[in-house]
């Protein structure tokens, strides 16, 4: 299927057949890394691991002291979904620079969307928060498995070390590493405040890699309509050479 250009000839249209086949398998990889982490939650709810999980949370409970608490709290307030996406978005419109923008959308695309893959597996799965005697602070949904506030910071991280990468100053690499650390710091006080059980961090890590993996395949599509439309021209709208960085779809 051909499309008629402003030149008066005909190019080929973007079809499957065109995009490259990485973009399609990342994108497939995506949905079955989510249902893989759905059925995983499914099977962690039978006894033997459920025990095992109390097991492991009370025992982490016992090594609690009044400063570590305080520490944990501040990282989870820290890392609240709502504020990490709305500073996220604040970032894409008025700090990255224009002619980087499309760098921006993708970092704020991986956010959301660690963010919807947490919902989704989150409900799916259904499983319960671990007793009310190892909370210490009060849970802020009923379901466990995966952790919000994991998520969300797994996912700043990402989405810091994806800029760092795109941009190699200092300071994004300084920021990358700092997002790292709070991303580990933030997935251990969940675990240590017991408002979660270990698998539900391990698991907000897979979403947050089906989310990655989601983007990097739709960046592949992008890249591929623009070099088709902008004559090798990058998907973040400079050419490759202009941008330092050589994307292979």
């Amino acid at each position: 299927m051909n499309r008629t250009t402003a030149a008066g000839g005909s190019e080929p249209a973007l079809t499957r057949r065109t995009v490259p086949p990485a973009a399609w398998t990342r994108l497939a990889a995506a949905l079955a890394l989510v249902a893989s982490t759905v059925i995983a939650g499914w099977l962690v709810q039978a006894d033997r691991f459920t025990d095992a999980n109390v097991g492991a949370s009370s025992r982490v409970a016992d090594y609690r002291t009044p400063v570590l608490t305080s520490v944990a709290r501040a990282a989870t307030n820290l890392a609240e979904p709502v504020g990490v996406v709305a500073a996220a978005l604040i970032v894409v419109l008025f700090v990255v620079p224009r002619r980087r923008r499309l760098d921006g959308w993708a970092a704020l695309a991986l956010l959301v969307g660690s963010a919807a893959a947490t919902m989704v597996i989150k409900y799916a799965v259904a499983e319960p928060r671990p007793p009310a005697r190892l909370w210490a602070m009060a849970p802020d949904s009923r379901f466990s498995f995966p952790s919000g506030h994991t998520t969300i910071a797994a996912a700043v991280a990402v989405t810091a070390i994806f800029l760092a990468n795109r941009s190699a100053s200092r300071w994004t690499v300084a920021g990358a590493v700092v997002a790292a650390v709070f991303a580990l710091l933030v997935a251990g006080s969940r675990v240590y405040l017991g408002v979660h059980y270990l698998t539900d961090v391990l698991a907000s890590m897979a979403a947050v890699a089906a989310s990655a993996v989601a983007v990097s395949g739709a960046w592949a599509l992008l890249h591929a309509r623009a070099e088709r439309e902008g004559g090798g021209r990058g998907a973040g709208g400079d050419s490759d050479r202009d941008a330092g960085v050589h994307v292979r779809p």
